[in-house]
Protein backbone atom coordinates (compact mmCIF):
# COMPACT_ATOMS: atom_id res chain seq x y z
CA UNK A 1 0.00 0.00 0.00
CA UNK A 2 2.66 2.14 -1.21
CA UNK A 3 1.37 4.10 -4.25
CA UNK A 4 0.29 7.61 -3.74
CA UNK A 5 -3.22 6.82 -4.67
CA UNK A 6 -4.08 3.54 -2.83
CA UNK A 7 -2.86 5.02 0.56
CA UNK A 8 -5.48 7.66 0.33
CA UNK A 9 -8.33 5.94 0.07
CA UNK A 10 -9.10 7.15 3.32
CA UNK A 11 -9.72 10.71 2.52
CA UNK A 12 -12.07 9.56 -0.60
CA UNK A 13 -14.25 8.35 2.57
CA UNK A 14 -12.98 11.32 4.74
CA UNK A 15 -16.50 13.22 4.35
CA UNK A 16 -18.69 10.57 2.37
CA UNK A 17 -21.12 11.06 5.31
CA UNK A 18 -20.67 14.93 6.00
CA UNK A 19 -23.52 15.08 3.27
CA UNK A 20 -25.58 12.93 5.68
CA UNK A 21 -25.24 15.79 8.50
CA UNK A 22 -26.69 18.53 6.93
CA UNK A 23 -29.55 15.95 5.93
CA UNK A 24 -29.65 14.92 9.59
CA UNK A 25 -29.79 19.07 10.32
CA UNK A 26 -32.64 19.17 8.00
CA UNK A 27 -34.61 16.31 9.24
CA UNK A 28 -34.28 17.73 12.82
CA UNK A 29 -35.30 20.92 11.82
CA UNK A 30 -38.61 19.70 10.23
CA UNK A 31 -40.08 18.25 13.44
CA UNK A 32 -38.74 21.53 15.11
CA UNK A 33 -40.94 23.46 12.85
CA UNK A 34 -43.98 21.14 13.52
CA UNK A 35 -44.00 22.00 17.25
CA UNK A 36 -44.25 25.75 16.49
CA UNK A 37 -46.81 25.29 14.14
CA UNK A 38 -48.79 23.69 16.69
CA UNK A 39 -48.31 25.65 19.68
CA UNK A 40 -45.32 23.87 21.42
CA UNK A 41 -43.53 25.82 24.10
CA UNK A 42 -40.50 26.34 21.94
CA UNK A 43 -39.11 29.61 21.59
CA UNK A 44 -39.73 31.47 18.04
CA UNK A 45 -38.78 34.80 16.93
CA UNK A 46 -41.58 36.51 18.06
CA UNK A 47 -41.76 34.40 21.25
CA UNK A 48 -38.68 35.78 22.07
CA UNK A 49 -39.17 39.39 22.11
CA UNK A 50 -41.05 38.89 25.15
CA UNK A 51 -38.07 36.82 26.92
CA UNK A 52 -37.22 39.73 29.44
CA UNK A 53 -41.15 39.03 30.59
CA UNK A 54 -40.21 35.15 31.27
CA UNK A 55 -37.03 36.43 33.26
CA UNK A 56 -39.21 38.63 35.30
CA UNK A 57 -41.36 36.07 35.80
CA UNK A 58 -38.55 33.41 37.18
CA UNK A 59 -39.34 31.08 34.67
CA UNK A 60 -35.31 30.52 34.69
CA UNK A 61 -33.52 28.32 37.22
CA UNK A 62 -30.12 30.13 35.86
CA UNK A 63 -27.96 32.35 36.00
CA UNK A 64 -26.52 32.32 33.02
CA UNK A 65 -27.69 34.52 29.87
CA UNK A 66 -27.15 34.55 26.54
CA UNK A 67 -26.15 37.68 26.27
CA UNK A 68 -23.34 37.77 28.88
CA UNK A 69 -22.03 34.14 29.14
CA UNK A 70 -23.13 32.68 25.86
CA UNK A 71 -23.07 35.03 22.77
CA UNK A 72 -19.08 35.39 23.57
CA UNK A 73 -18.44 31.74 22.94
CA UNK A 74 -20.63 31.37 19.88
CA UNK A 75 -18.59 34.46 18.68
CA UNK A 76 -15.61 33.04 19.92
CA UNK A 77 -16.38 29.66 18.16
CA UNK A 78 -19.38 29.28 16.47
CA UNK A 79 -20.17 32.32 14.28
CA UNK A 80 -17.51 32.08 11.76
CA UNK A 81 -19.86 29.38 9.92
CA UNK A 82 -23.21 30.15 11.59
CA UNK A 83 -23.88 33.75 10.37
CA UNK A 84 -25.26 35.53 7.51
CA UNK A 85 -23.54 34.48 4.14
CA UNK A 86 -21.45 31.98 6.25
CA UNK A 87 -21.45 28.01 5.61
CA UNK A 88 -23.80 26.54 8.41
CA UNK A 89 -27.60 26.21 7.05
CA UNK A 90 -28.62 28.63 10.04
CA UNK A 91 -26.80 31.60 12.12
CA UNK A 92 -26.56 31.45 15.13
CA UNK A 93 -25.22 35.43 15.87
CA UNK A 94 -28.70 36.80 17.82
CA UNK A 95 -30.58 35.25 20.66
CA UNK A 96 -33.76 34.97 18.27
CA UNK A 97 -31.68 32.58 15.88
CA UNK A 98 -30.37 30.61 18.78
CA UNK A 99 -33.22 29.73 20.92
CA UNK A 100 -35.38 28.10 18.03
CA UNK A 101 -32.47 25.15 17.62
CA UNK A 102 -31.99 25.19 20.87
CA UNK A 103 -33.21 21.63 21.64
CA UNK A 104 -30.60 20.28 18.68
CA UNK A 105 -27.57 22.69 19.65
CA UNK A 106 -27.91 20.82 23.22
CA UNK A 107 -28.08 17.25 21.56
CA UNK A 108 -25.22 18.13 19.24
CA UNK A 109 -23.21 19.36 21.90
CA UNK A 110 -23.96 16.47 24.05
CA UNK A 111 -23.15 14.14 21.66
CA UNK A 112 -20.09 16.03 20.38
CA UNK A 113 -21.11 16.86 16.90
CA UNK A 114 -20.57 20.19 17.03
CA UNK A 115 -18.24 21.79 16.53
CA UNK A 116 -16.71 20.55 13.75
CA UNK A 117 -13.26 20.42 15.73
CA UNK A 118 -12.40 17.27 17.09
CA UNK A 119 -9.11 17.81 18.78
CA UNK A 120 -8.47 19.05 22.17
CA UNK A 121 -7.00 22.62 21.98
CA UNK A 122 -6.51 23.02 25.73
CA UNK A 123 -2.62 22.94 25.67
CA UNK A 124 -2.33 19.62 27.22
CA UNK A 125 -1.55 17.90 23.79
CA UNK A 126 -0.78 20.81 21.02
CA UNK A 127 -2.63 23.96 20.03
CA UNK A 128 -3.83 23.96 16.24
CA UNK A 129 -4.59 26.75 13.68
CA UNK A 130 -8.25 27.87 13.17
CA UNK A 131 -9.70 26.16 16.09
CA UNK A 132 -13.61 26.73 16.33
CA UNK A 133 -12.91 23.95 19.65
CA UNK A 134 -14.92 23.93 22.40
CA UNK A 135 -14.14 22.81 25.93
CA UNK A 136 -16.27 20.98 28.09
CA UNK A 137 -16.80 23.85 30.55
CA UNK A 138 -18.00 25.83 27.97
CA UNK A 139 -19.75 23.12 26.03
CA UNK A 140 -21.87 21.99 30.01
CA UNK A 141 -22.43 26.17 29.79
CA UNK A 142 -24.27 26.19 27.18
CA UNK A 143 -26.07 23.51 27.79
CA UNK A 144 -26.73 24.47 31.26
CA UNK A 145 -28.14 27.54 29.86
CA UNK A 146 -30.75 25.88 27.65
CA UNK A 147 -31.90 23.96 30.70
CA UNK A 148 -32.42 26.70 32.71
CA UNK A 149 -34.95 28.59 30.55
CA UNK A 150 -32.68 29.93 28.14
CA UNK A 151 -33.04 33.68 29.69
CA UNK A 152 -31.94 36.49 27.05
CA UNK A 153 -30.03 38.98 29.50
CA UNK A 154 -28.67 42.48 28.91
CA UNK A 155 -29.58 43.72 26.07
CA UNK A 156 -26.51 46.41 25.73
CA UNK A 157 -24.20 43.62 25.32
CA UNK A 158 -23.67 43.03 21.49
CA UNK A 159 -21.40 40.13 19.82
CA UNK A 160 -21.02 41.26 16.41
CA UNK A 161 -19.89 38.05 14.12
CA UNK A 162 -16.48 37.26 12.79
CA UNK A 163 -15.17 38.77 9.43
CA UNK A 164 -15.89 35.89 7.18
CA UNK A 165 -12.30 34.81 6.02
CA UNK A 166 -10.97 35.88 3.09
CA UNK A 167 -9.77 33.87 0.26
CA UNK A 168 -6.06 33.64 -1.05
CA UNK A 169 -3.85 37.03 -1.06
CA UNK A 170 -2.70 35.86 -4.95
CA UNK A 171 -4.08 33.28 -7.25
CA UNK A 172 -1.43 32.22 -9.63
CA UNK A 173 -3.05 29.25 -11.58
CA UNK A 174 -6.84 28.12 -11.32
CA UNK A 175 -7.04 24.47 -12.04
CA UNK A 176 -11.12 23.32 -12.81
CA UNK A 177 -13.17 21.37 -15.14
CA UNK A 178 -13.16 22.45 -19.29
CA UNK A 179 -16.81 22.01 -19.24
CA UNK A 180 -20.00 21.29 -17.26
CA UNK A 181 -20.64 18.36 -15.99
CA UNK A 182 -24.29 16.37 -14.88
CA UNK A 183 -23.74 13.79 -12.50
CA UNK A 184 -25.16 10.68 -12.60
CA UNK A 185 -25.18 8.25 -9.40
CA UNK A 186 -25.21 4.94 -9.48
CA UNK A 187 -28.55 2.97 -9.09
CA UNK A 188 -29.64 3.19 -5.28
CA UNK A 189 -26.74 5.32 -4.73
CA UNK A 190 -26.79 9.54 -3.82
CA UNK A 191 -23.17 9.81 -4.44
CA UNK A 192 -20.66 10.15 -7.84
CA UNK A 193 -16.98 10.16 -7.66
CA UNK A 194 -15.97 11.62 -10.98
CA UNK A 195 -12.16 12.24 -12.02
CA UNK A 196 -11.02 14.82 -14.78
CA UNK A 197 -7.88 15.00 -16.13
CA UNK A 198 -6.70 18.87 -15.98
CA UNK A 199 -3.36 20.43 -17.96
CA UNK A 200 -1.79 22.95 -16.23
CA UNK A 201 0.26 24.55 -19.25
CA UNK A 202 3.32 25.12 -16.80
CA UNK A 203 6.14 25.13 -18.75
CA UNK A 204 8.87 24.99 -15.37
CA UNK A 205 8.30 22.57 -12.10
CA UNK A 206 6.40 24.92 -9.58
CA UNK A 207 5.69 24.40 -5.52
CA UNK A 208 1.88 24.62 -4.58
CA UNK A 209 2.56 27.17 -1.39
CA UNK A 210 -1.42 27.56 -1.07
CA UNK A 211 -4.86 26.52 -2.37
CA UNK A 212 -8.69 27.43 -2.47
CA UNK A 213 -11.80 25.44 -3.37
CA UNK A 214 -13.73 26.33 -6.42
CA UNK A 215 -17.06 25.51 -6.13
CA UNK A 216 -19.15 25.21 -9.01
CA UNK A 217 -22.42 24.01 -7.78
CA UNK A 218 -22.36 24.26 -3.38
CA UNK A 219 -26.02 22.45 -3.85
CA UNK A 220 -24.03 18.72 -5.00
CA UNK A 221 -20.28 18.91 -4.47
CA UNK A 222 -19.04 17.27 -1.06
CA UNK A 223 -15.69 17.22 -1.54
CA UNK A 224 -12.93 17.66 -3.86
CA UNK A 225 -9.00 16.24 -3.95
CA UNK A 226 -6.62 17.21 -6.47
CA UNK A 227 -3.67 14.79 -7.66
CA UNK A 228 -0.55 14.77 -9.21
CA UNK A 229 0.36 11.43 -10.96
CA UNK A 230 3.72 10.08 -9.67
CA UNK A 231 5.31 9.92 -13.35
CA UNK A 232 4.90 10.72 -16.76
CA UNK A 233 3.35 7.56 -17.81
CA UNK A 234 0.90 7.89 -14.94
CA UNK A 235 0.38 11.45 -16.48
CA UNK A 236 -0.49 9.80 -19.91
CA UNK A 237 -2.53 7.12 -18.22
CA UNK A 238 -5.12 9.40 -16.50
CA UNK A 239 -4.95 11.73 -19.73
CA UNK A 240 -6.33 8.51 -22.12
CA UNK A 241 -9.31 8.18 -19.48
CA UNK A 242 -9.99 11.54 -20.19
CA UNK A 243 -9.58 12.29 -23.71
CA UNK A 244 -12.75 15.28 -24.28
CA UNK A 245 -12.90 16.77 -20.56
CA UNK A 246 -15.94 14.77 -19.70
CA UNK A 247 -14.14 12.98 -16.67
CA UNK A 248 -14.17 9.10 -15.79
CA UNK A 249 -15.44 7.36 -12.71
CA UNK A 250 -13.38 6.90 -10.02
CA UNK A 251 -14.34 5.77 -6.89
CA UNK A 252 -11.33 4.62 -4.94
CA UNK A 253 -9.08 6.98 -6.04
CA UNK A 254 -7.93 8.48 -9.53
CA UNK A 255 -7.65 4.73 -11.02
CA UNK A 256 -10.63 4.42 -12.93
CA UNK A 257 -13.65 2.26 -11.07
CA UNK A 258 -14.48 0.44 -13.63
CA UNK A 259 -11.42 -0.85 -14.95
CA UNK A 260 -8.99 -3.04 -12.99
CA UNK A 261 -6.42 -3.64 -15.74
CA UNK A 262 -5.83 0.73 -15.55
CA UNK A 263 -4.01 2.42 -12.91
CA UNK A 264 -2.84 5.83 -12.12
CA UNK A 265 -0.41 5.81 -9.25
CA UNK A 266 -0.68 9.74 -8.08
CA UNK A 267 0.04 11.58 -4.73
CA UNK A 268 -2.35 14.21 -2.86
CA UNK A 269 -1.79 17.75 -3.18
CA UNK A 270 -5.24 18.95 -1.58
CA UNK A 271 -8.05 18.75 0.31
CA UNK A 272 -11.36 20.40 0.03
CA UNK A 273 -14.93 20.39 1.08
CA UNK A 274 -17.30 23.34 1.01
CA UNK A 275 -16.57 25.39 4.57
CA UNK A 276 -13.02 24.97 4.49
CA UNK A 277 -10.86 27.92 4.54
CA UNK A 278 -8.43 28.90 1.84
CA UNK A 279 -5.35 26.82 3.53
CA UNK A 280 -1.53 28.06 3.51
CA UNK A 281 1.15 25.43 3.15
CA UNK A 282 2.77 26.21 6.79
CA UNK A 283 6.56 27.01 7.38
CA UNK A 284 7.34 28.27 4.07
CA UNK A 285 6.74 24.68 2.53
CA UNK A 286 5.08 23.17 -0.53
CA UNK A 287 3.97 20.36 -2.52
CA UNK A 288 6.05 19.85 -5.90
CA UNK A 289 4.17 20.14 -9.08
CA UNK A 290 6.30 19.11 -12.04
CA UNK A 291 5.90 21.07 -15.05
CA UNK A 292 3.96 19.66 -18.34
CA UNK A 293 1.96 17.18 -15.94
CA UNK A 294 -1.47 17.47 -15.90
CA UNK A 295 -3.56 16.65 -12.07
CA UNK A 296 -6.75 15.31 -11.88
CA UNK A 297 -9.36 16.56 -10.20
CA UNK A 298 -11.66 14.06 -8.33
CA UNK A 299 -15.18 15.39 -7.13
CA UNK A 300 -17.23 13.31 -5.01
CA UNK A 301 -20.69 14.73 -5.80
CA UNK A 302 -23.86 13.97 -3.35
CA UNK A 303 -27.26 14.26 -5.48
CA UNK A 304 -30.23 15.13 -2.72
CA UNK A 305 -31.44 16.71 -6.49
CA UNK A 306 -30.35 16.70 -9.83
CA UNK A 307 -28.22 19.18 -11.01
CA UNK A 308 -25.05 19.92 -12.92
CA UNK A 309 -21.55 21.76 -12.12
CA UNK A 310 -20.57 24.25 -14.16
CA UNK A 311 -16.49 24.10 -13.37
CA UNK A 312 -15.43 23.12 -9.79
CA UNK A 313 -11.90 23.05 -9.11
CA UNK A 314 -8.98 24.59 -7.05
CA UNK A 315 -7.46 28.10 -7.42
CA UNK A 316 -3.69 27.88 -6.78
CA UNK A 317 -0.68 29.86 -5.15
CA UNK A 318 2.44 28.89 -6.75
CA UNK A 319 5.87 29.17 -5.99
CA UNK A 320 8.60 29.52 -8.81
CA UNK A 321 12.16 27.45 -7.10
CA UNK A 322 13.83 29.26 -10.43
CA UNK A 323 12.94 32.59 -9.74
CA UNK A 324 15.81 34.56 -7.32
CA UNK A 325 13.29 36.74 -5.85
CA UNK A 326 10.66 33.76 -4.76
CA UNK A 327 11.20 32.64 -1.27
CA UNK A 328 12.82 29.59 -0.34
CA UNK A 329 10.47 26.24 0.08
CA UNK A 330 11.28 23.30 1.31
CA UNK A 331 9.92 20.29 0.28
CA UNK A 332 6.65 18.94 1.93
CA UNK A 333 5.09 15.45 2.11
CA UNK A 334 1.56 13.39 2.93
CA UNK A 335 2.64 10.61 4.84
CA UNK A 336 0.11 8.18 6.74
CA UNK A 337 1.02 5.99 9.60
CA UNK A 338 -1.07 2.76 9.68
CA UNK A 339 -1.35 -1.22 9.08
CA UNK A 340 -3.72 -2.86 7.06
CA UNK A 341 -3.37 -6.05 8.62
CA UNK A 342 -5.55 -4.50 11.34
CA UNK A 343 -8.63 -7.09 13.09
CA UNK A 344 -10.48 -6.35 15.61
CA UNK A 345 -12.58 -8.25 18.45
CA UNK A 346 -16.34 -8.86 18.26
CA UNK A 347 -18.22 -7.36 20.63
CA UNK A 348 -16.30 -4.52 22.57
CA UNK A 349 -17.88 -1.45 23.77
CA UNK A 350 -14.43 0.22 23.53
CA UNK A 351 -11.19 -1.93 22.14
CA UNK A 352 -7.83 -0.06 21.34
CA UNK A 353 -5.69 -1.10 18.20
CA UNK A 354 -2.05 0.23 18.36
CA UNK A 355 0.56 0.79 15.47
CA UNK A 356 4.25 0.91 16.75
CA UNK A 357 6.59 2.54 14.30
CA UNK A 358 10.02 4.44 13.98
CA UNK A 359 9.98 7.37 11.70
CA UNK A 360 12.84 5.92 9.64
CA UNK A 361 10.67 2.72 8.90
CA UNK A 362 7.90 4.99 7.83
CA UNK A 363 9.97 7.63 5.88
CA UNK A 364 12.52 5.10 4.48
CA UNK A 365 11.22 5.90 0.59
CA UNK A 366 11.27 9.57 1.41
CA UNK A 367 14.47 9.84 3.13
CA UNK A 368 16.20 7.07 1.02
CA UNK A 369 17.10 4.88 3.89
CA UNK A 370 18.76 1.90 2.71
CA UNK A 371 20.23 0.74 5.72
CA UNK A 372 18.99 1.24 10.21
CA UNK A 373 22.68 2.77 10.42
CA UNK A 374 21.56 5.71 8.59
CA UNK A 375 18.59 6.21 11.23
CA UNK A 376 19.99 8.45 13.49
CA UNK A 377 21.24 10.91 10.48
CA UNK A 378 17.43 11.48 9.76
CA UNK A 379 16.01 14.57 10.60
CA UNK A 380 12.66 16.16 9.93
CA UNK A 381 9.79 17.74 11.41
CA UNK A 382 6.10 17.38 11.51
CA UNK A 383 3.62 20.48 11.11
CA UNK A 384 0.59 18.77 10.88
CA UNK A 385 -1.61 15.66 11.84
CA UNK A 386 -4.60 13.95 9.81
CA UNK A 387 -6.31 11.26 12.02
CA UNK A 388 -8.62 9.06 10.30
CA UNK A 389 -11.32 6.55 11.36
CA UNK A 390 -14.61 5.20 10.22
CA UNK A 391 -17.86 4.86 11.71
CA UNK A 392 -17.12 3.08 14.64
CA UNK A 393 -14.39 5.01 16.07
CA UNK A 394 -14.80 6.28 18.87
CA UNK A 395 -11.27 8.26 19.37
CA UNK A 396 -7.71 8.73 18.37
CA UNK A 397 -4.39 9.67 19.29
CA UNK A 398 -0.90 9.70 18.20
CA UNK A 399 2.29 10.17 20.76
CA UNK A 400 5.99 10.56 20.04
CA UNK A 401 8.74 9.40 21.97
CA UNK A 402 12.31 10.23 22.25
CA UNK A 403 15.07 9.70 24.88
CA UNK A 404 12.32 9.25 27.58
CA UNK A 405 10.48 12.16 26.43
CA UNK A 406 6.61 11.46 25.73
CA UNK A 407 5.04 14.04 23.04
CA UNK A 408 1.80 13.98 22.68
CA UNK A 409 1.15 15.03 19.20
CA UNK A 410 -3.37 15.30 18.71
CA UNK A 411 -5.52 14.04 20.71
CA UNK A 412 -9.23 13.29 19.70
CA UNK A 413 -11.46 12.12 22.61
CA UNK A 414 -14.61 12.29 20.75
CA UNK A 415 -13.98 11.39 17.21
CA UNK A 416 -16.87 11.86 14.62
CA UNK A 417 -16.68 10.08 11.54
CA UNK A 418 -19.01 12.75 9.64
CA UNK A 419 -17.28 15.66 10.27
CA UNK A 420 -13.17 15.17 9.76
CA UNK A 421 -10.42 17.18 9.09
CA UNK A 422 -6.80 17.78 9.15
CA UNK A 423 -4.99 20.21 11.91
CA UNK A 424 -1.98 22.02 11.02
CA UNK A 425 -0.16 23.26 14.95
CA UNK A 426 -0.51 26.65 15.36
CA UNK A 427 2.63 28.50 13.93
CA UNK A 428 5.03 25.88 14.76
CA UNK A 429 6.40 22.31 14.22
CA UNK A 430 7.53 19.04 16.11
CA UNK A 431 11.38 17.53 15.18
CA UNK A 432 12.13 14.18 15.06
CA UNK A 433 14.84 11.56 14.45
CA UNK A 434 14.96 8.40 12.56
CA UNK A 435 15.07 6.69 15.76
CA UNK A 436 11.81 8.28 17.58
CA UNK A 437 9.03 6.15 17.82
CA UNK A 438 5.40 6.77 16.90
CA UNK A 439 2.65 5.12 18.70
CA UNK A 440 -0.87 5.73 17.42
CA UNK A 441 -3.67 4.22 19.19
CA UNK A 442 -7.10 3.89 18.12
CA UNK A 443 -10.57 3.18 19.82
CA UNK A 444 -13.83 1.50 18.38
CA UNK A 445 -16.72 0.24 19.90
CA UNK A 446 -16.95 -3.04 17.80
CA UNK A 447 -20.91 -4.43 19.41
CA UNK A 448 -22.79 -5.71 16.60
CA UNK A 449 -19.64 -6.24 13.95
CA UNK A 450 -18.32 -9.28 13.19
CA UNK A 451 -14.59 -9.99 11.41
CA UNK A 452 -14.42 -6.45 11.40
CA UNK A 453 -10.91 -4.76 9.79
CA UNK A 454 -9.00 -3.04 7.91
CA UNK A 455 -10.79 -2.07 4.62
CA UNK A 456 -11.92 1.14 2.38
CA UNK A 457 -15.51 0.87 2.59
CA UNK A 458 -17.46 2.67 5.43
CA UNK A 459 -18.27 -0.59 6.74
CA UNK A 460 -14.76 -1.48 7.48
CA UNK A 461 -12.33 -0.02 9.85
CA UNK A 462 -9.41 2.29 9.66
CA UNK A 463 -6.84 3.06 12.24
CA UNK A 464 -4.24 6.05 10.55
CA UNK A 465 -3.04 9.31 10.84
CA UNK A 466 -1.18 11.15 7.62
CA UNK A 467 1.37 13.37 9.10
CA UNK A 468 2.62 16.74 7.11
CA UNK A 469 6.42 16.69 7.12
CA UNK A 470 9.46 18.01 5.68
CA UNK A 471 13.23 17.87 6.09
CA UNK A 472 14.55 21.51 7.67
Amino acid sequence: MQRGAQILQPFLNIMKNRAKNFIRISLLLAPLTLMISCGSSLPTATDNQSSNSQDDNNTSTTSLTFNNDIAPIFQQTCMQCHQDGGIAPFPLTTYEETAIVAPQIKSDLQNYIMPPFGANNDGSCQEFQDANWLGDQDRQKIIDWIDGGMPKGDESNSYDPPAIKQGLDRVDLTVKMTKSFIPVPPPDDDNLYQCFVVDTGLTSDQYIVGYEGLIGNKEILHHMLLFIPDSDMDAQTARSLDPNGDGYECYGGPSPSNRTDVHVSASPAAIFAPGTPSEISPDGTGISLPANRPVVLQIHYHMDESGSDPGSGFKLKLVDPNDPNAPQIKRAFFKPLLDTSMKLPDGQEDTTYTIDKTYCELLRKEFHITDKSQCNQVHGVVAGVFPHEHERGLAINLHMFSDQQDTCMINVPHYQFNWQRGYFYDGYSIPFTGTDKLELKCHYNTVGAHNLGWGDGTEDEMCLAYMYFYQP
